[in-house]
């Protein structure tokens, strides 16, 4: 491995370290969002232990996509406290 290619390979983790610490706040802001239109639409409150999401409910693809970013981009996010 040459030199400049060990420096582009510390950048990369840099940019993606950096980006993971600047997207994670956002992505929790979201999921506590829609968890509670969420819950709210199921008739539940966001602190209950267990909610069951129903298929029909308008928000769970919403949710899903901010659960799937999140782990694509390797941040943890949690809707509970």
């Amino acid at each position: 491995m040459s030199i400049d290619d060990e420096i582009v390979g510390r950048m990369k983790a840099l940019t993606l370290a950096d980006a993971r610490t600047r997207v994670q706040p956002i992505l929790q802001e979201k999921a506590t969002t829609i968890w509670r239109e969420c819950c709210e639409y199921e008739g539940r409150k966001p602190s209950d232990p267990y909610v069951r999401i129903s298929p029909d409910n308008p928000h769970r693809g919403r949710l899903d996509e901010v659960i799937r970013t999140a782990a694509e981009m390797g941040v943890r996010i949690s809707v509970h406290s």
